[in-house]
């Protein structure tokens, strides 16, 4: 195998509260193609809102990840690329004047809840997002949180080389490269129901809620009101800028009966659910056909793409 597949790109490892999903991908060219995957349920107390509880419960729960993997087998020493939960990070884009280091600085600090000394932060700029303005595109995460995420997958020999913000990571599954149109995500979990907007293929804004699955019931008025409040800043800040193509959605609520017509009916707008295999050249294979609601691995699969989508991904 190793005459035609390169040489395997990390993993995607996706963490929340009540799921660990890992998805290894192989490359082939620029074609990605499906290794193998796994997930494992997270016991109640381990992770809450995205924080690590239970260091040592946790380090089981990734052991039992790597072993128990459907397909392929996974190395000993494993690269991978780790989401950051909604809740614990900060993703915004920021039409901006000044370019250099100290400008560029303060203009997050204005947007972000915490200082930047407490934070892991990384960012871009872009000149192609909007007419005649050039935009700042920055994500950051809490260093404390980031650094027990570091700590626990140092213990079970993983070795991040990138940790992503998730809506980041679904965004990348579930739309083509080239596609630059404007979207309404909507990934709906068991933790939490979390909102992003992505235009020329960048999340440019993101919100989270709590989940609107309580109890294995399904609440879609909860949903409408929150997707009213988007639309609410969509066309106060946005509107201006772009119109949004449709509403996709993700998560183990996006198998919701009646979820996609009900909103499209309320909202006028297109809404389906994502395609987790918009980029994966053997989505139909029988390997993938073992796999349990795909949708629900968006993350997972969107974090491992990012090495085979972007030449230059670190």
């Amino acid at each position: 195998m190793a005459l035609f597949f390169e040489e395997n790109p990390p993993l995607g490892l996706d963490i929340s509260d009540y799921k660990l999903r890992l998805v290894q991908l192989r490359k082939n060219g620029k074609k990605a193609y499906l290794s193998s995957f796994n997930e494992v349920a997270v016991p109640e107390g381990v992770i809450s809102d995205g924080v690590i509880q239970d260091m040592e419960k946790m380090s089981e729960l990734l052991h039992t990840l790597k072993k128990g993997m459907t397909g392929a087998r996974i190395k000993t020493k494993n690269r991978v690329i780790v989401s950051l939960p909604e809740k614990q990070s900060f993703i915004k884009l920021a039409i901006i004047e000044k370019k250099d280091v100290k400008s560029i600085q303060a203009e997050m600090e204005k947007h972000l809840p915490f200082s930047l000394k407490d934070v892991y932060y990384d960012y871009q700029i872009y000149n192609d997002v909007f007419p005649n303005a050039d935009v700042l595109h920055f994500a950051a995460g809490r260093k404390e949180i980031i650094d027990s995420y570091l700590n626990v997958l140092k213990e079970t020999n993983f070795h991040p080389e990138v940790i992503e913000v998730e809506t980041e990571a679904m965004a990348r599954c579930l739309f083509l490269p080239m596609d630059k149109m404007a979207y309404l995500g909507i990934d709906i979990g068991l933790a939490r129901t979390t909102f992003y907007i992505v235009y020329k293929k960048l999340v440019v804004f993101s919100i989270s809620y709590p989940s609107i699955i309580h109890e294995k019931t399904a609440y879609i008025p909860e949903l409408e009101e929150s997707i009213k409040r988007v639309f609410d800043f969509y066309k106060e800040h946005l509107e201006k800028f772009f119109p949004l193509e449709a509403i996709i959605t993700c998560g183990t609520g996006a198998h919701i009966t009646n979820l996609h017509t009900e909103i499209e009916k309320k909202y006028k707008i297109k809404t389906l659910p994502g395609n987790p295999w918009q980029n994966i050249k053997n989505g139909h294979s029988r390997l993938a056909k073992k796999m349990p609601y795909p949708i629900s691995y968006s993350t997972a699969i969107g974090l491992s793409l990012r090495s085979i989508l972007y030449k230059k991904y670190l």
